[in-house]
């Protein structure tokens, strides 16, 4: 095999030879300050890697990707685009995109257009907050070189794994093997009396929380009184806020099973739990787990807990494993660990981490039937608990798994690196032709402390101090946001040539986070040509939850202005020329016509007050003021 021009007899001798020069690069104090590097010791970070494609790190050899693969810019070679004048609608449905979770994700299918519209088959893409990397994979579809970027460790090491699916076959022998090894060894914390002489394998049990009544302080399970609202044993009506939770030895609400699904062979059962279910979890709780498993403090790991933390029914959970039951968390534990006998344990952990952070959790809720909740992009516990048994989730999942090996784009693998888009110092300037980014919206969802849930396992955590985010705990205000925004779209101009495009995905129902991200694109050298929405047809938890909510996402399309505009405005400025050039340059970056509906639609870029804005705009960052909106001088 080849990789950066370099013959390798097979790929782990590749993986070997890039370790070698990474570990070299580890002990550089000076790589170490590079803005965003992630908190973990050399060794996890090296476990956690896959050179040169993917570094749980900043990546040194992206450089070599980029001189490898892009092409150098030139001024006289012609590149002309229009925006992307056209809304997209894209589903969630592809067996690829759902194949594992992540707080966000843009459909790869619906990034797809932008890509064929702004590049060429020679072309360098970069998304500089690239998730679970879906960017990657619609590159790969398009033929094209990408570079993903994010802060968090358990983003790239997701994004990576969804860029590097092995052959269906392949994961098909690991997950019989892990399977089989799994039900050998936890099949047992999940058996059910079926009767005398039969017994069953749970499929879930509801869970409740359990509380007092104020009246006759009899204990209430909140399944016998979600619907009534009214106490089983005295009759007075209930209201949760009102309940004292009955509370553990080890300081949690206790959480208790009221009813379980299981199968008997093929054939399903559910009743209510009993005594010989209580008696397995009592059994279970006496016995010490024989694997390894997170036990680090939330409330001092880094990056801390903060503002997802709730007092209230918070109350005893300090580690990451008290987001898991006791027998979900043994079995877990046993997969991590029977994982590193697997042909393929690094893959086979990106499998497992899609049980993690919700569906094997006590973040799940339950919903009426059974049905399943998408991810929750909070840490809420909910007082119904669908738990789940990881050993036939793992079954079901593994199926997904194989279905999208056969679905993934077969391109050219992206380059990974983990760090902030604030400091971008491996990128050449003005080497990346085209940028996609889907950024952090506000306080929406707080990526370091969800993503704690995975990072635990991987002893590698998120740096906070670089996160673009509205937060009370991290004290970053919407103006700290944007300075951050600010700084990271000015990595990106940097970056990007001259005349190039960036796309920029956006959903926030804030006037001050929009206001934020288009001051900070502004202030960083881009022109804003067009916005449009992004309908990704499934809405998020929250849009489908909170009344007012924004159900579809914005599209900004914006330019770097390119060199001969520069120069001349270098020349022009404080004349009307250089007024009147800017205004016939950015004419010729919007679009012309735009049909809808089968009507012309009108293009509000074109409007006389929006090209006035943006004339103004580009003078003012370069350091000209406009006063009485025609006499033009330097500050």
């Amino acid at each position: 095999m080849e990789c950066l021009g370099i013959a390798f007899p097979n790929d782990e001798d590749r993986r070997k030879h890039f370790l070698g020069i990474l570990r070299e690069k580890l002990k550089d104090p000076d790589f170490r300050k590079i803005e965003g590097f992630p908190i973990g010791s050399d060794e996890e970070i090296l476990e956690l890697s896959d050179p040169p494609y993917y570094t749980a790190c900043p990546n040194p050899f992206i450089a070599d990707f980029i001189k490898h693969y892009g092409k150098s810019y030139d001024p006289d070679k012609p590149y002309s685009r229009e925006p992307f004048a056209t809304d997209v609608s894209e589903g969630k449905n592809a067996k690829v995109y759902r194949a594992h979770s992540y707080h966000t994700k843009v459909p790869p299918k619906a990034i797809v257009p932008f890509i064929q519209h702004f590049t060429d088959s020679d072309h360098i893409i970069l998304d500089a907050f690239c998730g679970s990397g879906m960017t990657g994979l619609a590159g790969q579809e398009c033929k094209r070189s990408t570079l993903l970027c994010d802060l968090a460790p358990g983003a790239t090491f997701i994004a990576n794994y969804y860029n590097a699916f092995p052959k269906s076959s392949e994961i098909k022998s690991s997950l019989d093997a892990l399977n089989k090894q799994i039900r050998l060894s936890c099949e047992w914390l999940y058996r059910v009396k079926h009767s005398e002489t039969k017994y069953g394998i749970l499929n879930y049990a509801i869970l409740s929380e359990v509380f007092f009544c104020q009246n006759c302080t009899n204990e209430v399970t909140y399944w016998e009184i979600d619907k009534t609202s009214k106490c089983p044993h005295c009759g007075v009506g209930l209201k949760k806020a009102e309940l004292q939770r009955k509370i553990t030895s080890s300081g949690k609400t206790e959480i208790r099973p009221v009813h379980i699904y299981y199968f008997v062979g093929k054939k399903r059962y559910d009743r209510p739990a009993n005594a010989d279910d209580l008696a397995l979890i009592k059994e279970i709780e006496i016995k010490q787990i024989p694997f390894w498993y997170p036990e680090d403090n939330m409330l001092q790991l880094p990056p801390p807990w903060g503002d997802y933390y709730r007092a209230g029914y918070h109350q005893g959970y300090e580690k990451v494993s008290d987001f898991y039951t006791k027998r979900n968390l043994w079995t877990i534990a046993c997969m991590w660990q029977k994982i590193s006998e697997l042909d393929l344990p690094s893959f086979m952990r990106f499998v497992v981490t899609s049980l993690l952070a919700m569906r094997c959790s006590i973040r799940m809720p339950y919903r009426e039937g059974g049905r399943s909740a998408g991810a929750i992009n909070n840490l809420h516990i909910p007082s119904l608990i669908q738990e789940y048994n990881p050993v036939e989730v793992l079954a079901r999942k593994g199926k997904a798994f194989i279905e999208a090996g056969r679905e993934t784009p077969k391109g050219r693998r992206p380059f990974i690196t983990t760090q902030s888009s604030t400091d971008l110092r491996q990128i050449p300037d003005n080497s990346i032709d085209y940028i996609f980014v889907d950024p952090p919206f506000g306080s929406n969802i707080i990526y370091s402390e969800l993503n704690f849930l995975w990072e635990a396992w991987f002893r590698v955590f998120s740096n906070q101090q670089q996160e673009a985010i509205v937060s009370a705990y991290q004290k970053k205000g919407f103006l700290e946001y944007g300075n951050l925004m600010f700084a990271c779209f000015k990595e990106m101009h940097r970056t990007l040539k001259p005349g190039r495009w960036i796309t920029v995905e956006f959903h926030n129902s804030q006037n001050a986070i929009w206001s934020a991200i288009q001051e900070a694109l502004a202030s960083a050298g881009f022109i804003v040509a067009d916005v449009r929405t992004l309908d990704k047809q499934q809405g998020s938890y929250k849009q489908v939850s909170t009344a007012g909510a924004v159900k579809q996402d914005l599209i900004i399309s914006a330019y770097k202005p390119n060199g001969g505009l520069e120069d001349r405005f270098k020349l022009e400025a404080g004349t009307e020329d250089g007024v009147w050039d800017f205004i016939r340059t950015h004419l010729k970056q919007l679009p012309v016509f735009v049909s809808k509906d089968g009507q012309a639609e009108v293009i509000a870029e074109r409007q006389n007050y929006l090209l006035f804005d943006r004339m103004v705009a580009f003078h003012v960052q370069r350091g000209v003021t406009i006063v009485d909106g025609n006499v033009i001088m330097y500050q």
